[in-house]
């Protein structure tokens, strides 16, 4: 198993902000191997009407899950993303989906992503890139949560 990262954007330019982090990411070690397309989807779980730029990328990194994570944090506030707000709008949202078929819970990171199995905009594009991949903790082909998230909003660019 890979590692996984979901992208989103909904302020700005949304696609050339998804480049920038990308660049980012690449340039502070992180290397993109698998891309899925780009997707516009409604948001889901916080309260506004901007759409959002989705995609998924497999990338390879050498450190640990933890490091990781701080460089994702790292290039979220270098693209202006403000926490102050965690519900709120994003201009840059980096979410480690998966790292191997590690399963890590702490207090700042859990993984899988706890969130992931009922988002559309996640699961689509990351199925994209890995079609039969399932969830390390429970072995769930991810392919059986799509069909329960078809009701929501998310469409390839």
């Amino acid at each position: 198993m890979a590692i996984f990262v979901a992208l989103g954007s909904n302020l700005g330019p949304r696609r050339a902000i998804l480049a920038r982090a990308l660049d980012e990411l690449t340039s502070l070690g992180v290397s993109v191997v698998g891309r899925s397309g780009l997707y516009e989807t409604a948001p889901v779980d916080i309260p506004s009407r901007q759409p959002f730029v989705n995609a998924v990328v497999e990338v390879t990194w050498r450190g640990s899950p933890g490091d990781l994570l701080a460089v994702l944090q790292r290039v979220e506030r270098s693209l202006g993303r403000r926490r102050d707000h965690p519900d709120g709008d994003r201009t840059c949202d980096l979410d480690l989906l998966l790292f191997h078929d590690r399963v890590i819970v702490r207090p700042t990171l859990t993984v899988p992503h706890p969130g992931m199995r009922g988002r559309r905009f996640v699961l689509e594009p990351l199925l994209e890139l890995a079609p039969d991949l399932a969830d390390p903790a429970t072995g769930r082909p991810f392919a059986d949560d799509l069909s329960a998230v078809s009701d929501q909003d998310c469409r390839p660019l």
